[in-house]
């Protein structure tokens, strides 16, 4: 598989892998409660993961990928645990 071939959510994957400096993790609930997000700052780029509605999409560097409610879910535990 080339790179071009990955998705965005693989290749922010990788990247994080290699993040030296660590990430900044924000989330973010508004007050409909039906729209959240988590962004996250990595040295090279942004991501973001997004709840629109019953809309699930995951954004890095102008990509975008469509994600399930489950993938959402489990990545906003993994993102925003608090020790």
């Amino acid at each position: 598989m080339t790179p071009n071939e990955r998705t965005p959510m693989a290749k922010f994957f990788d990247l994080l892998a290699y993040e030296r400096k660590g990430a900044s993790v924000t989330h973010k609930m508004y007050k409909d409660e039906t729209n959240e997000s988590i962004h996250i700052q990595v040295s090279c780029g942004f991501a973001k993961y997004e709840k629109n509605g019953q809309h699930y999409v995951f954004k890095f560097n102008h990509q975008k990928q469509e994600i399930d409610q489950d993938c959402f879910e489990v990545l906003k535990e993994k993102f925003t645990y608090k020790h």
